[in-house]
């Protein structure tokens, strides 16, 4: 249902949200609904495509155009040609495929030709694309049963019109959603940007603009939408997208210029000998990367400020053991530090491995679980109160109400990610502003780090430490199964161990999409695995039987285990060297490298991946092959940033920053580097921004500062 009231629009860009009784800003605030030919019905459809306001209509900007000047006969395709094709639909219908899927297959004609249409996973455009229909469409051709138009952007003729109709015959094409279609969208972009008239003060100085060649932000807002060229529309989107990525930087240098004055932590000053007993105790040298992060985090502890710190690394690159010597450090300056983990599974590993670090020196280390005994969970706060406990480790139980630290210095939270912005703040107010250490096993593009950790310290381990085998990567069909599991079960019978991993725990009513339970059964009944012990796991598993499985498979009596993405972190098992992932299209490249990771931590291993591939996916090899052929997270990380766009990979709520409206930072690499160049001009030039001419620009500053502070959720 359609929201009724809601804070102004926070959107990043000034053109859609001027300042305080700038010309223009009581309309651009106000709700879509107030726009002709919007009702209860469409505003609702509207908030599904985040569209509360006519400011926010004008900042959904356009994902593609068709350019109805440069119409093709059929005759005249070719593989791999960008074209668009006018003709009528003589022929549709909707095709199910293994995994639930279902497709629309049309058959066009334009009287040069017929050619073959097809839209993936969209059967709701039945009711549009039905024989009689006159089309525009506009895509890549594919040779897919013959040549294909794959998943075109189209535009539909009304009985008796032309099939398009539109400025300089360029037709914006917008991301939507069922229920509205192009042609609405197109109109009510046409009525906002005529009511909307001057959107009033440019935020971006026009010094900037000159330097930049970029347009002002009124002539940006109409051409991006209806444009002349398609040259125009492009240097239009970068230009809204420049102004975007100021502000984004500009509030990230108030976010740390803040923190930088704000209240004192406690230095704390360790003792250098007994940090030097820990590690004179590690059975291995550290790499020159460990090395270089530990010497910066225990520079930041000894600072006077509370520290902000992303320690982030490859996929088994021995961040755990850099956590282990800073928590040393703190217990070291009689302070103490918690670990916090998404997951009990994490959690145990975690604790595992710091109390092999921790415990032989006589430094505590405690273990809080949502699922521990209240008689133990009772006794665990006494001695942290009481101080005798010097580090804790846990999952979001540590946050609860009663858990009391008596002089809490260091935070650190593993798969930072994971956890809420909110929960992180409740974390810190355990202690007087303690330093933090936020870690992250999915290495982060560098845009992504500019764009949303700009306010925090960055250190990266790119390299895992020696011994780590490069494990090969394959692709299969599934109706290689049988002959995979007779594969797998020779490296079962050998010692070795095995995961398969599922998207979904039990079946979600999806045709063909296996589950873990259901493939459980599957799986131990197959007579390749006949003698073998095989369990299940998965996020509702019993925290009993989930101890009893961990401590079953480090000791070598259970050889597979069916499993969800639990599996992703916190399971550590030298002998595992062959993992299966089933519909490995639900997953993202950087989750499925960071999956990969779970095998082939011993040496002398040959470890395989898995990817078993369902049917009918056209896309999916092209996706897949970036996994085969690379082995370096970072630039796995980068392909997955232009495939799902940085809200998928981290979630703007888990950033505490405002989604990112038209900047792509994939594509707009140079623009976000330009952007970060520009605020450190400005800031130095007129570091609060009081100077009028950037009077406009600081509201746009004070308007993001104030989402970010109700995404913090301590507004």
């Amino acid at each position: 249902m359609a929201r009724r009231s809601r804070p102004p629009s926070t959107s990043p860009v000034g053109g859609v949200c001027p300042a305080p009784g700038g010309p223009g800003a009581s309309l651009l605030d106000r709700e879509v609904g107030f726009l002709k030919g919007v009702g209860p019905g469409r505003a609702a459809l509207l908030s599904k495509l985040m569209i509360h306001t006519i400011g926010d209509l004008l900042l959904h900007l356009p994902r593609a155009y068709l350019d109805r000047r440069r119409v093709v006969g059929i005759d005249g395709l070719a593989p791999e040609m960008a074209a668009t094709v006018a003709g009528e639909v003589i022929g549709a219908r909707v095709r199910r495929v293994r995994g639930g899927r279902q497709d629309l297959l049309a058959t066009v004609e334009d009287g040069t030709g017929r050619l073959s249409v097809v839209w993936f996973g969209q059967p709701y455009l039945s009711r549009i694309v039905r024989p009689g229909a006159r089309l525009l469409l506009s895509g890549r051709v594919r040779l897919f049963q013959g040549l294909c138009l794959v998943n075109p952007d189209f535009d539909l003729a009304e009985s008796g019109q032309e099939p398009v109709s539109g400025r300089a015959g360029i037709l914006p094409v917008y991301p939507t959603t069922q229920g509205l279609s192009q042609r609405f969208l197109r109109g009510l972009a046409e009525t906002a940007l005529r009511l909307a008239g001057d959107p009033g003060e440019d935020p971006i100085p026009r010094h900037i603009l000159d330097r930049l060649d970029l347009p002002p932000r009124d002539r940006a807002l109409r051409a991006v939408h209806f444009p002349s060229t398609l040259e125009e529309a492009e240097r239009s989107r970068r230009r809204l997208s420049f102004e975007e990525l100021l502000v984004l930087q500009l509030l990230l240098k108030r976010a740390r210029e803040e923190r930088s004055t704000a209240a004192s932590a406690r230095p704390l000053r360790g003792d250098p000998d007994r940090l030097r007993a820990v590690r004179d105790r590690l059975p291995y040298r550290l790499t020159d990367e460990q090395e270089d992060a530990i010497s910066a985090i225990l520079a930041d502890l000894q600072g006077e400020r509370p520290a902000m710190r992303l320690l982030q690394g490859e996929v088994g690159s021995g961040k755990t053991v850099v956590a282990a010597l800073a928590c040393a450090w703190a217990a070291s300056a009689e302070s103490q530090s918690c670990v916090m983990a998404p997951t009990e599974v994490l959690a145990i590993q975690l604790a595992g491995a710091l109390r092999a670090i921790l415990d032989p020196v006589g430094m505590r280390v405690a273990l809080l679980l949502g699922s521990t005994p209240g008689r133990e969970r009772r006794e665990i706060l006494g001695r942290l109160a009481e101080g005798q406990v010097d580090t804790l480790v846990g999952t979001h139980a540590i946050i609860e109400e009663g858990v009391g630290f008596r002089d809490l210095g260091l935070v650190i939270v593993d798969e930072q990610h994971r956890f809420g912005v909110a929960q992180r703040v409740k974390l810190l107010e355990k202690g007087r502003a303690p330093h933090t250490v936020v870690m992250s096993a999915t290495p982060i593009p560098r845009t992504l780090a500019l764009a949303f950790y700009g306010d925090l310290d960055i250190t990266t381990i790119r390299r895992p430490p020696p011994g780590r085998t490069a494990v090969r990567t394959r692709v299969l069909d599934r109706s290689r199964w049988d002959d995979l599991l007779g594969f797998i079960a020779q490296r079962l019978r050998q010692g070795e161990q095995a995961f398969f991993v599922y998207p979904v725990i039990e079946g979600t009513g999806a045709r063909n999409l296996l589950d873990a339970t259901r493939m459980f059964d599957v799986i131990r009944a197959h007579p390749a695995l006949r003698g073998l012990s095989v369990a299940l796991l998965h996020g509702r598993t019993d925290i009993s039987e989930r101890r009893r499985i961990l401590e079953g498979l480090r000791e070598g009596r259970i050889s597979a285990v069916v499993a969800t993405t639990i599996v992703e972190v916190g399971i550590d098992l030298p002998r595992a060297t062959v993992m299966v992932v089933e519909h490995p299209e639900r997953f993202g490249l950087a989750q499925l490298h960071q999956l990969r990771g779970r095998i082939g931590r011993a040496p002398g291993q040959t470890p395989h991946f898995f990817l078993i591939r369902p049917e009918g996916l056209l896309d999916e090899p092209e996706r897949l092959a970036v996994l085969v052929r690379e082995s370096d997270g970072f630039r796995i990380a980068e392909e997955d940033l232009r495939l799902r766009g940085p809200g998928e990979m981290l979630g703007t709520r888990q950033t505490g920053m405002p989604r990112l409206r038209v900047a792509d930072l994939f594509r707009d690499r140079d623009l976000l580097e330009r952007a970060r160049a520009e605020a450190e001009d400005l800031s130095r030039a007129d570091p609060n921004l009081h100077e009028a001419r950037h009077r406009a620009l600081r509201a746009e500053i004070d308007r993001h500062a104030r989402e970010r502070t109700r995404l913090l959720g301590v507004a």
